[in-house]
């Protein structure tokens, strides 16, 4: 039976749903704006890619950001498991982990814990997590449901390596998978991306590249966005510029190169080391540090030690390096 909490009660609460979930936690909140004490409750989490946190926000159509602030939402893509999800309506407000959970009327907001009086339903349960999504808790299935029917704005996964036959597992780091936040601040992003077309988690050496249809805007507005970031004199040399200016590494008949994605033989150029096709395929996420399959110098497998930032093999770095001082 639900327990009738408020004031500090209610904020401990939530607080100890926050700090002490393991392996979910779900935020449905129209507002969010972090304070220092919440934002010390979450990064408790940092390093943990077995807690997925699922936060749903929404409201303020015409100003998003009003509803979660820019400031906020990079605060939330340091953690490597992280669902984010917009929903235009919303107006409940709840918070779960496997454990417990309060249906409640505060925001996550800083100002709602300091200056209002709200109140909230305390149920202690056991929630029984399984992939289909489906929960002991009738509150926690309906706000799984609203991620299956909204849009996502930012999701985050962590790369697991598996070894003995899946018993023993490894974190590896983690891969954002999708990142709308930019766009999102703007007022303008794709309402496509569903929860569900996005793993759950990622194995070494993934395709990570988002599966769902992007729209003719999507399209337009990333690539007049990589032209103005091409023309930054300050962007760094891990992004890659494929203009039609010649590279100081361009010269025919030098060294011929190799795709570090695809292995197909390209121009030896070290700040250009994909074919134009796995550029674009890249940078969709633009993660330099994303392991690629193939050396840009030699096009022997790499085993995930090149990647955009770094192309050559170490071993292999010394006789290229030979062909770039001109």
């Amino acid at each position: 039976m639900g327990k009738f909490i408020t004031g500090k009660e209610l904020e401990e609460v939530i607080t100890d749903i926050i700090y002490k979930a393991k392996k979910t936690l779900m935020i449905v909140s129209p507002f969010i704006k972090l304070d220092d004490y919440f934002k010390e409750m979450f990064n408790k989490h940092e390093k943990n890619p077995d807690l997925h946190i699922i936060l749903i926000f929404g409201k303020n159509e015409g100003l998003y950001s009003k509803s979660l602030s820019r400031e906020d939402f990079d605060f939330f893509k340091k953690f490597p498991k992280i669902s984010i999800v917009y929903v235009k309506n919303l107006h409940a407000k709840y918070y779960g982990n496997e454990k417990m959970g309060v249906t409640t009327s505060v925001n996550l907001y800083d100002f709602s814990f300091k200056n209002n009086i709200e109140y909230g339903i305390y149920k202690e349960t056991q929630f029984s997590y399984t992939f289909n999504g489906s929960f002991d808790s009738d509150v926690f299935n309906f706000s799984w449901d609203l991620t299956e029917n909204h849009p996502c704005v930012f999701v985050r996964r962590p790369i697991i390596q598996k070894s003995l036959m899946g018993l023993k597992t490894k974190y590896l780091g983690a891969e954002t998978l999708l990142d709308q936040s930019h766009e999102f601040i703007r007022n303008k992003f794709d309402i496509s991306p569903r929860l569900n077309k996005f793993p759950d988690v990622l194995k070494e050496n993934d395709d990570l590249k988002f599966k769902g249809k992007p729209s003719r805007e999507e399209i337009e507005i990333n690539y007049n966005n990589q032209k103005k970031e091409y023309n930054n004199p300050d962007k760094e040399k891990a992004s890659l510029n494929f203009s039609a200016s010649k590279s100081k590494y361009h010269q025919e008949d030098i060294h011929v190169g190799y795709c570090i994605r695809t292995g197909e033989q390209i121009d030896f150029n070290p700040e250009r080391p994909f074919s134009y096709q796995a550029f674009k395929s890249w940078n969709y996420f633009g993660n330099a540090d994303f392991p690629e399959k193939f050396c840009h110098f030699s096009g022997e497998a790499s085993n995930g030690e090149t990647s955009a930032a770094k192309p050559i093999l170490g071993k292999n770095w010394r006789q290229a390096k030979s062909f770039m001082d001109f």
